[in-house]
């Protein structure tokens, strides 16, 4: 092609335009691939390079050197001008898969704290909204770009509630929150993600770190609904207590519900602060030894998800009992 490419990914093969990222150019074909930050910092859009080349305007933030050399790029920032062959585990057809685009009226956009928003959706259609608990919702941008987020309210909840995180510097979050507060009805897709609640009655282990408690809480509010027999513990890891923003909430539920277990553990103390400190996961290897009975769940970043299952590797947990959308991710990308 004289002014374009043809990028070729499996069997499929998706006729390309060089000003655009390889993202934005399988998006216009109609295909559809994880990804979020769409400026190459988190590395959830990770493919492998079997042909040709992959240039960027800006360096890669969330791509290592190591991954560089073993012929990785991020699409979501990446260019080619030639035709181009890659190993993209998360690129998968619309027509394959089992989402739907919905309208939803926004109903309120609540502070959590200094830094953090709850948002409320309802479908504007007065639709039960169609989910698992634990998995996560993509909400498209006036340029029809995706942000991906965490479902936080329960699938028997009428609402779809989301919370966001606004970190000073990066402008994405930012645009999200502006979005929303202007618009009376936003677009969303879903449902995303294999992290759900397992039809069995092992207790739940879950691991949360920042607004990875979001996923969690739908977890736990779902398997409560149900009337569940399982043992539920979460350790919620956190900077400092502000961080902690449903912790009353909480400590509300754990009180109602004997069956559910809710540790905080912060970072470093603060002053007042007499409860865990240091890494959630190593308060739970204190408090249990052997997790053999359970089902993890682990949600936060990507760092975190790769410390965790590493350690719950080395405790002996079964792949089939470890549950992460990072690592799902990194292990479909072949990074694991």
């Amino acid at each position: 092609m004289s002014d374009g490419f043809v990028l070729a990914v499996g069997n499929q093969q998706v006729a390309c335009d060089r000003s655009l990222t390889l993202l934005e150019n399988i998006h216009r074909a109609g295909f559809r691939a994880l990804s979020a930050c769409r400026n190459a910092a988190c590395g959830i859009c990770r493919a492998k390079i079997r042909r040709g080349n992959v240039h960027y305007k800006q360096e890669p933030r969330g791509l290592s050197e190591a991954e560089r050399v073993h012929g990785f790029c991020l699409p979501c920032a990446g260019f080619s001008d030639a035709d181009l062959e890659l190993e993209w585990a998360g690129l998968q057809s619309k027509d394959v898969v089992d989402v739907r685009k919905i309208s939803c009226q926004v109903q309120s956009v609540t502070p959590l704290n200094t830094d953090t928003y709850l948002v409320s959706l309802v479908p504007a259609d007065g639709s039960q909204p169609q989910y698992a608990a634990g998995q996560y919702l993509q909400l498209i941008m006036p340029d029809g770009s995706p942000r991906s987020f965490s479902i936080a309210s329960a699938p028997e909840s009428q609402l779809i509630d989301v919370h966001i995180k606004v970190i000073p510097g990066h402008e994405r979050a930012q645009q999200v929150i502006d979005h929303v507060q202007r618009r009376q009805v936003v677009t969303v897709e879903l449902p995303f993600g294999e992290c759900h609640l397992p039809d069995n009655e092992h207790p739940l282990l879950m691991i949360a770190g920042g607004t990875g408690f979001a996923p969690m809480k739908s977890l736990i509010e779902s398997s409560l609904a149900r009337h569940e027999a399982r043992d539920m513990w979460l350790y919620w890891g956190a900077a400092n207590k502000s961080q902690l923003y449903w912790h009353e909430q909480m400590l509300a539920l754990s009180t109602q519900h004997l069956r559910l277990h809710y540790v905080p553990v912060l970072a470093m103390a603060d002053e007042g602060w007499y409860g865990a400190t240091g890494f959630p996961h190593l308060k739970a290897a204190d408090d249990h030894g052997d997790f053999s009975a359970f089902e993890v769940f682990c949600s936060g970043s990507e760092g975190m998800a790769r410390a965790v299952y590493a350690f719950m590797q080395a405790k002996e947990v079964p792949d089939h009992r470890f549950h992460s959308d990072w690592i799902d991710i990194l292990r479909n990308q072949g990074a694991l």
